[in-house]
Parts: C-alpha cells; structure tokens; sequence
C-alpha cells in the first residue's frame, strides 16, 4: 500500500517540480517605475498616449462597462466611483455570491446568444477551468496600453502577474502569503520550529492537529510534495496527526492548550483569538511559504463595451487600481511601487524571494491528482 502510495506521489512530484522554489530564493532588480525610461518594454510615448487618448474618447461614447463579480459591496462602490471621477464611466454590477453562479449565467448568455457581460471579477478556478476552455474570454495582454502597466520590471517577479499557461487572459494585481501555520505560544517557544520538517521530529507525535486532507488536499498539500517530494506526506502521517473539519474549533483546541500545532487552515480565524490574548501566534516556516492571487480579473470577448473595458483593465492594474484593490482586500499588491503599510509582517512577502503562485493554471492542474493523493495517504487517521 505504502509503496503505490510513494509510487503516485512521485507522478504528481515529477509533474510540478519545475515550479518549484529554488533552495535559496533567486533576486531580481528593483527600480522606480513612474515612467517610460529607456529599455523598456513599451511603446514610444508619442504613440502610446495617442492610442490612449482614441480608447478613452471611445470608451466615454459608451459611458459604462458591465462586470460580473463575487466581490463586496466596499468593493463595487469603490472600484465604480474611481471610475466615474477618473474617466466618466459608470459601472453595471451583476453580483453573486459564488464564482460558480457567475459561471452558470455567463455560459447560459452565450448559448443563448446574448453578449452581456464585459468582465469578470473574482474567481480564478471558474476563469481558469471552465471560462478559459469554453472560449469567451478576451486576450486582455494585447489590451494594455500604459506604460506603468506593460513595464515588467514594475511588477513582482519581473513579469505581470498572469495566471493561465497563455500568460494573457486571467490577471490579479494582489497576493496573499500562504504556507503560515498556528502554535500555542505557551507550548512553542519561538526558535523551537523554523522548517516543516521539523514537524517529522518523533516529539511531535499525535500532537499536530490539522485539516482533513481525506475531504479536499488543498493548497498546502500539494506545495509541499511539488517542494519536498513524494516522501514528506507519508512521513508525516507516521507521526499521527489528528484530522479536524470544524475550523473554529480547530483554533479553540489550539487556544486552550489541546494541542500546540495547528495545520492546513485560513490563519486568519486566529485574529480574533490574539486580540482577546489567547496564546495563539502565526508560524511562518520559510521553506513552505507561497502566494495565491486575489482579486482576479477576466475580460469576457464580444463585449458590448469593448473600450470601456480596457479602460477598466488598465486602471486595474495600475499603481491607483493595485493599491486601491490591496486596501479593500488587505491584500499585498504584485505592483513594486505599492506600498503594504496597511499590513502586518506576516501578511507581506519579500520582493527578493521567488515564491510559487499556487493560484497559477499549471499548479491548480494537480489539484485533482493531489485529492487522491492526500485520501490515500490520510485515509487511515480518518477510520
């Protein structure tokens, strides 16, 4: 059993390792953006401004975009008054509360032939897994016109932060660290853990409490077998540790001391904990850190208002969009001249550092071969 176990995980490790994180984080220079500068990979100004200035003067004939989105209420009041006031367009909001629903209503539009929607605002898996094959989604790259947008060395990386294999249809301005854990402080010390091997350590046994990876592997999971390899998850398991669904209760136990790791869950349910004092602190083990994307963004082809869209694209993923984005989501800005003042240290990353985005097309790929995965290796602790 152990052996076919291994013998998969190897499958999904030699599938991924290409995007793993190299041991040691590879740099990229730094520079200021505010403008066009030699070298870069834009258009002459004369020309650029000139394009601008023919799609702003479209875009006002239409007057208004249309845009699909999950997002809040804080959301659509902000992101349509920068509007109005910037450029004189007013947004129609369709608003669901699941990506999925979106989904629905946008493949339902376009067998029946209406052309509705011109963007979509929220939901990388939708975008990613069924809008992108169904073909309605706008190559939004041949679309950006201004100079802080197309210049790569503005963004984190060196490249704008496109999700899809094509590097062209599914973009986010935002990030999120992912990878932090949770400890009782009165039962970790600080320096007593830094990597997650640590956690193979013998002193741990049947006292790391996690999130059931036999319902869904997630993220975390399947990071750490692209960056530790075939072998780590089944030497975890040895070490038994306990699976738990209810993630609020999961964060209590760790509170009142029931056990001094916790794994696999949104740590942001611990904020309430250590306002009120309880021993909860995050844990960010360096070697199993990555970034997801927030805020994600689609343009939706044959739109009735193709310039007012690419204007809304452009502001998007500008310096005011990224940062006005990253303030309602508390979220860090891919942009490098965004500030993140507005977050703690643990929520920011490190601009010197190559991490993984696990919201990326060719890692969400393994996320079905991963379920199986972590079913097999965990399915024993869940009996």
């Amino acid at each position: 059993m152990m052996k076919n176990i291994v013998m998969l995980a190897a499958i999904v490790y030699s599938g991924v390792i290409a995007m793993a994180c190299a041991p040691r984080p590879a740099s990229f220079p730094v520079e200021e953006v505010s403008g066009a500068k030699g070298g870069e990979r834009t258009t002459p100004q004369e020309a650029w401004e000139r394009d601008w200035q023919k799609v702003l003067a479209a875009a006002r004939t239409e007057g208004r975009l249309n845009i699909y989105t999950v997002q809040g209420n804080e959301t659509r009041q902000a992101f349509g008054q920068a509007m109005r006031e910037r450029f004189g367009l007013d947004i129609e909001w369709t608003s669901m509360g699941r990506a999925v629903e979106v989904e629905q209503k946008l493949l339902q539009e376009r067998r029946a032939g209406l052309y509705i929607a011109d963007a979509f605002l929220g939901g990388i898996t939708v975008s990613l897994t069924s809008l992108k094959p169904a073909g309605i989604l706008e190559p939004i790259r041949p679309l950006l016109v201004l100079p802080e947008v197309v210049n790569e060395k503005a963004w984190l990386g060196g490249q704008i932060p496109f999700l899809d294999k094509e590097k062209t249809y599914v973009v986010s301005p935002n990030l999120k660290p992912g990878g932090t854990m949770l400890v009782n402080s009165d039962m970790v010390k600080p320096g007593e853990l830094s990597s997650v091997d640590d956690l193979l350590q013998t002193r741990w046994k049947g006292r790391i409490l996690m999130r059931d990876f036999t319902v869904q592997a997630g993220t975390l999971f399947t990071f750490l077998l692209t960056t530790k390899g075939p072998d780590f998850w089944p030497k975890f398991v040895e070490n038994r540790p306990v699976l738990i669904n209810n993630e609020r209760l999961s964060v209590e136990w760790l509170a009142h001391g029931k056990y001094p790791v916790l794994a696999g869950i949104d740590t942001d349910l611990a904020a309430e904990f250590i306002r009120a004092g309880a021993p909860v602190r995050k844990w960010v083990p360096q070697d199993a850190i990555y970034v997801t994307s927030s805020a994600v963004m689609s343009l939706i082809n044959r739109p009735p208002h193709p310039n007012a869209a690419r204007v809304f694209a452009n502001w998007y993923l500008s310096r005011e969009g990224a940062e006005l984005a990253g303030r309602i989501s508390n979220t860090q800005a891919f942009r490098l001249d965004v500030p993140s003042n507005h977050l703690s240290p643990d929520e920011t990353v490190d601009p010197s550092f190559k991490y993984l985005n696990a919201s990326s097309e060719e890692f969400s790929l393994q996320r079905a071969a991963s379920d199986k995965l972590a079913k097999e290796i965990f399915g024993p602790l869940a009996k």
